[in-house]
């Protein structure tokens, strides 16, 4: 007799035990396998979106794309105009308060923008992605304000102004 091994016989599994162990990693591989897929495709959606790895939209068509291009263009150039003056101003309230006096006469002249690009398959994406581009805007113009306040009047000290 060997000192730490069994010298019990190996058990033999019971007639009614094989089928089961299969059916259980049969089961166990098919939910593992499914988890991996869902992890897999979830990860190449949520890079692609984080990266820009995505196609681009299609562009906007449809009876009213026109219009609604050239507005949603009109209102693209006054957010450029808006967010360049803001940049002049020194603290983050003036310089939102400026963005906002400067850009909404054009928004105003927009009209419901939503209604107008309603009629295209993209045009509601069209038009949520320039609500966020304001949004993006007036919160830079905050930020500009806030960070490149105290060194713009640090430099003016310095320039007697």
């Amino acid at each position: 007799m060997t000192p730490g091994v069994s010298q019990d016989p190996p058990r033999q599994p019971a007639a009614s035990d094989g089928p089961r162990r299969v059916g259980a990693r049969v089961a166990l591989a098919a939910f593992f396998a499914l988890a991996t897929a869902f992890i897999v495709l979830s990860s190449v959606e949520i890079i692609g979106q984080a990266f820009g790895l995505m196609r681009p939209p299609a562009p906007l068509t449809g009876p009213n794309a026109d219009d609604c291009i050239a507005r949603m263009t009109m209102l693209l150039d006054a957010l450029d105009v808006a967010s360049a003056e803001a940049r002049r101003e020194d603290d983050s309230e003036e310089a939102a308060r400026h963005f906002a006096s400067t850009v909404e006469p054009a928004w105003e002249q927009a009209g419901d923008l939503r209604a107008l690009c309603g009629g295209s398959p993209q045009g509601s994406d069209a038009v949520a992605a320039l609500y966020r581009l304001r949004e993006a805007h007036e919160a830079r113009a905050r930020e500009d304000g806030r960070t490149l306040g105290p060194l713009r009047r640090r430099v003016a000290a310095y320039l007697n102004r």
